[in-house]
Order: C-alpha cells, then sequence, then structure tokens
C-alpha cells in the first residue's frame, strides 16, 4: 500500500519557498517571460489502465505550460514533491513543442538515460532538475529535451531524454 501523503514540514516549506523567491534570479529571463519554455504532462496510474497500444499517445495529460517565472513558481508550488506522489503516476516536464514519446520528431535522433533515486532524495533531485532546465546555464542542459519522473513504491526513476545520443 501507499504511505499515506505526510504534510511538509517547515523545513521543506522554507526550502520551497526560498526557491520559488529566488527564482528571478536563478533564471535568465527578458521581463518575466522565460528564455526557455517547457511543458508538464502528468500520468494518473488510473488512466494507464485504459490504454493500449491505439491511444498510447494520450497517456500523457498537460498540466500546464511554463512560459514565465509567475508560471513556473504556480507550477511548482501546484504539485506535490515527488515523494508525496502516489505510486505508478509520472511527471513529464519537456520543452515546449515537444511531446514525451519517441515518436516526437525532436525526440528521434536522442537517446536517454535514467536515474533509480530514492524517495527520501527525489525531491533535492526534482527541484535542481526543473530549476537547471528553465535556467539552461550550460550546454549540458541544452542538450536535454525533457525528463520523466516515474514514481515507484520506494524509489523515483527519473528518465532524462536528450536531443541527440552522442
Amino acid at each position: 500500500p501507499n504511505p499515506k501523503p505526510q504534510t511538509p514540514t517547515p523545513q521543506e516549506n522554507f526550502d520551497i519557498f526560498n526557491s520559488i523567491t529566488t527564482l528571478k534570479n536563478d533564471i535568465k529571463i527578458m521581463g518575466d517571460e522565460l528564455n526557455n519554455k517547457f511543458t508538464l504532462f502528468v500520468v494518473n496510474k488510473n488512466h494507464l489502465q485504459k490504454l493500449n497500444d491505439d491511444n498510447y499517445s494520450q497517456r500523457h495529460v498537460k498540466f500546464s505550460d511554463i512560459l514565465t517565472v509567475k508560471d513556473a513558481a504556480t507550477v511548482y508550488s501546484s504539485i506535490l514533491s515527488p515523494k508525496l506522489i502516489l505510486t505508478g503516476c509520472e511527471l513529464s516536464l519537456f520543452r515546449l513543442g515537444i511531446l514525451p514519446l519517441w515518436e516526437d520528431p525532436a525526440n528521434q535522433d536522442g537517446g536517454n538515460f535514467f536515474l533509480h533515486i530514492k524517495k527520501t532524495h527525489s525531491n533535492q533531485i526534482w527541484e535542481h532538475l526543473y530549476l537547471g532546465l528553465l535556467s539552461d546555464e550550460n550546454d549540458y542542459v541544452r542538450k536535454i529535451n525533457g525528463v520523466i519522473l516515474r514514481i515507484q513504491e520506494l524509489e523515483v526513476v527519473f528518465y532524462i531524454w536528450t536531443k541527440t545520443i552522442d
């Protein structure tokens, strides 16, 4: 059975608040518009049971586009931290216009690698990936099309999708 979601500790709330309030300083922006725009997709584990090969591409439901600093803060504060999300669910954060599917032309020449992270450490990894992708601070980040978080019982698997395999 899934553990009952826990209320964030005061320290976790403080860390989230600090991350959001410093977002503008950490992200290269023109006004409030982000240079790097993304879409967050979600997959609800209950929806997966209704899928087959014919409708597989419908598994990812668009949660929100992230076009501005305000969007980034709103989305970040609206979603649960990975360790509190139900087992079987997924979050996918991909560059605007790219679907989290291998059939998307932007992903066809790419690859992915994955990290198995214990749930206790998954929040910090998610926060760094989220802010890092939005900030686009280096050449390595620019090679990433998106990231999928697959929530498992004891861990979160982070799939990082790259534009090319080199």
